[in-house]
């Protein structure tokens, strides 16, 4: 399902890129998921909130313009990557708000860090010298997080993610609210 629905994207991204908007016709973009705010992970030796694994990541993706594609016959080899058009994240920013143990914080904290370490961390601009723009797709962990899960959850529901993500992307003339939302009318 995420591998259409990615095809999808990717094939009305493409085709919507004005080439005029392109100062070399090609568009570039940094693809990530499962963020799983909320969740704790090994890494780099130690287990640590996905936060620091996040934030780490943010830190990495600032880092792309400034370094060079590899020198191999793929697009631009050698050249210094440059301008990022777009940064698509294809789910799962949260984690599922589970009771515990371990506790997992609620979709509302989760899209809070998550907002605050990709859309105010990162940097990057597209060819126009604009800031780049994010494409949002929901994942499980989303979805369940706004409808409820088998498991026990806390809160029971909490279409945080669910809510912005939708605003987002589809900037309706009036924007859902974590009461208004409803996922069986409010699918991405």
């Amino acid at each position: 399902m995420k591998k259409i629905s990615l095809f999808i994207l990717l094939s009305v991204l493409i085709f919507s890129c004005k080439k005029e908007e392109l100062s070399n016709g090609i568009v570039q973009i940094i693809y990530t998921s499962d963020l799983h705010y909320g969740a704790s992970r090994n890494f780099r030796g130690a287990y640590v909130s996905a936060n620091i694994v996040n934030e780490a990541l943010v830190n990495q993706i600032n880092t792309l313009p400034v370094l060079a594609f590899p020198d191999d016959t793929g697009i631009n080899a050698g050249q210094v990557i440059g301008a990022i058009d777009y940064v698509i994240i294809t789910g799962d920013i949260t984690e599922r708000q589970e009771v515990g143990p371990p506790q997992i914080q609620p979709a509302s904290n989760s899209w809070g860090q998550f907002a605050s370490d990709y859309f105010d961390g990162i940097s990057l601009t597209n060819q126009n010298h604009q800031r780049v723009t994010f494409l949002l797709e929901c994942g499980n962990h989303d979805v369940s997080n706004a409808i409820g899960y088998p498991k026990l959850l806390f809160p029971l529901t909490d279409a945080a993610a669910m809510v912005n993500m939708y605003n987002m992307m589809l900037s309706p003339s009036t924007p859902k609210t974590n009461s208004t939302y409803n996922y069986a009318t409010g699918k991405i």
